[in-house]
């Protein structure tokens, strides 16, 4: 191999595992169950059909808002979301405003 790539494929490890789009509507993630690798970014993009805002909050494993946890602005359209997972784990998502019915669990490995 030669060093240029061996330094590219080194580069990509340390720095990122790609990203993963979420589609944010009306109701629903989509998908809203997945696994990604660590440091892979989530981006939750929000539909142009929406008519209710909706939120991205980090929940705990009873999708209770987790205090300290990432949050997005509340907006029914508008700019994408992003976050980078840096740890493995189990991480749940919940939408503020419709906490029972949008819910999700990303697997980091």
């Amino acid at each position: 191999m030669h060093i240029a790539a061996m330094l590219l494929v080194g580069a990509f490890a340390v720095f990122g595992a790609g990203t993963k789009t979420v589609t944010v509507a009306d109701d629903t993630f989509t998908p809203h169950k997945f696994s990604i690798k660590k440091n892979t970014i989530v981006k939750w993009a929000w539909s142009a059909a929406n008519v209710d805002d909706h939120q991205v909050a980090q929940a705990d494993k009873h999708f209770d808002p987790k205090s300290g946890g990432f949050t997005s602005k509340q907006q029914a359209t508008g700019s994408p979301f992003r976050h980078r997972f840096k740890k493995a784990g189990t991480f749940y998502v919940i939408c503020t405003v419709h906490p029972t019915d949008m819910r999700m669990k990303i697997v980091v490995k």
